[in-house]
Order: C-alpha cells, then structure tokens, then sequence
C-alpha cells in the first residue's frame, strides 16, 4: 500500500495490475511512500479513511497469464513452487487446470499473494476503492478519474525482475497465444464478477493489450 497526505491518497497495489510501475510514479512524482507493512497488504489504519482511495486492475484473462508467468519464471519464489509442487516446464494451461484442482485456494508457499483474484484483494481492503484504474488505459484514465493527477509524462511501465535476477527469463508474449476457451472458462471461475465490475468482456477474443 501507498499513501500521501498532500495530496491525501492512498494506492492499493494490487498484484499483477502494473502495481510496480503505479508505486514507482507515485513515490517519484508525489512523495507518496510505502506504509511500512509490505508490499500487497491492502488493509490500512482508520486515520486513512478520509484518504481517497484508488487501485488498478486488469482484464482477467491477461492477468491470469501473466500470473501464471511470474510463478513459474520470474516471481523471487519460484524455485519453492517448481519444487514443492513440481510444476516445471507447466504451459499456461496446464497450471491452471491445476490450480482448479486446488478450488483456487492458497498453496500456502510464498508469493501466493500473486494468485489472489483481483475481488478478493480489494475485498479485502479497509474499504472499496473509489477509483479503478485499468491497467490496458492507464495514463488516460489516471488523467480523467484522479482529481489530483499532474500529467508529468507517461507512467513508465516496469517489468518485476526476471528469474533469480541472473538469468534473464523470455517474456510470454501476446496473452491471447496461451489462451483457449477451456483455459477462459476456468479463469472466468477465478476472476468471479471482475468482468462486469471493471468492464471487460467475458470473451476472451476481445480482449486487447499485451502488457507483462
């Protein structure tokens, strides 16, 4: 979690929605910082409440991919997971129809944060955010819905570090290549109501944006 008092915001990272990238505007434009209990916690002290509250999101099936991607390639606990679970060399498919076995619930190894579902996290929250952001239009809807925001060029998009931070991981690519309309059934399961709530659409062909 972010926060600022002047002006008085607070940015609930959400995991895989350009979390990174969000935080690292907002520190070096806004003097905003982090509030000391971690990155991902969406929870915050009631001295808070007044704050304006905002977050960003993503459509669910990009972000199921990039998910799957950073658990098995680039998430720091990578390793753990590949081991413990032995997921190596899983394709997108694969892990998900895994973790429908699982009934989406945590596999209690580190960096399973990354797998929570975007309702979850902001439910989670103290209280609902006033504002989403979508991850595919950031910048212009930054602009049109944060009544604070100073255009001070665009949010430069940071990938989280690769691998063990030697080894350089590939990137997956456009989305849609690991997606099949087995593999969107489960991920519409995952996401619940996300579709409706930030304005996506539930097929999957439509979906735009390529962003890791």
């Amino acid at each position: 979690m972010i926060f600022s008092n002047d002006p008085n915001f607070i940015y609930l990272d959400t995991p895989k929605c350009a979390s990174r990238s969000m935080a690292t505007h907002l520190t070096t434009y806004y003097g905003a910082a982090w509030n000391g209990m971690g990155r991902h916690r969406p929870r915050f002290p009631k001295s808070f409440l007044g704050h304006f509250v905002f977050s960003t999101v993503r459509n669910p099936y990009s972000r199921a991919v990039s998910c799957w991607y950073e658990i098995l390639n680039r998430n720091p606990y990578c390793g753990f997971w590949r081991t413990a679970l032995g997921l190596e060399g899983l394709d997108c498919g694969s892990f998900w129809r895994w973790y429908e076995k699982m009934s989406f619930g945590p596999p209690n190894l580190p960096g399973d944060i990354v797998l929570v579902s975007q309702m979850e996290f902001l439910s989670r929250a103290t209280r609902w955010p006033d504002v989403v952001l979508r991850m595919e239009s950031l910048d212009a809807e930054a602009r049109e819905k944060l009544p604070w925001w100073v255009d001070n060029g665009p949010i430069e998009r940071i990938v989280n570090p690769q691998g063990n931070g030697i080894v350089a991981i590939p990137g997956y690519g456009d989305w849609r290549e690991h997606m099949t309309d087995e593999i969107a059934v489960i991920v519409q399961e995952w996401a619940g109501d996300a579709f409706e709530r930030f304005g996506y659409s539930r097929d999957w062909r439509e979906g735009g944006g390529s962003c890791e």
